[in-house]
């Protein structure tokens, strides 16, 4: 069974344009379609919604290093970083090649 749900956001950003008072309404966390002005179920009201944001270059964060830290902190940083809106991450190690 789908999870369907909605949410509002003031201001939404679709194909670089900002768009003013919209309902998103998802199906199993993806959007499914949008309406324009608020829906009474929506569920949430947020300020801004973007699609998830791009880190091409990141060593590390949160007390977390790509290149000194055990791979289970890497990975529960890595799902810190999803949570909070990061859609992916390319982790840049140190160019030292006895540390890769």
């Amino acid at each position: 069974m789908k999870q369907k749900y909605c949410i509002y956001g003031e201001k939404f950003l679709q194909n670089g344009i900002w768009r003013e008072n919209v309902t998103v309404h998802l199906e199993d966390d993806r959007i499914a379609w949008l309406e324009n002005g608020r829906n009474p179920a929506a569920e949430k009201t947020f300020a801004y919604i973007t699609p998830g944001l791009v880190d091409n270059h990141i060593h590390g964060g949160d007390g977390v290093s790509v290149f000194a830290s055990d791979p289970d902190e890497i990975a529960s940083w890595l799902v810190k970083l999803a949570e909070a809106g990061t859609g992916a991450v390319l982790l840049a190690p140190s160019g030292d090649k006895e540390r890769i």
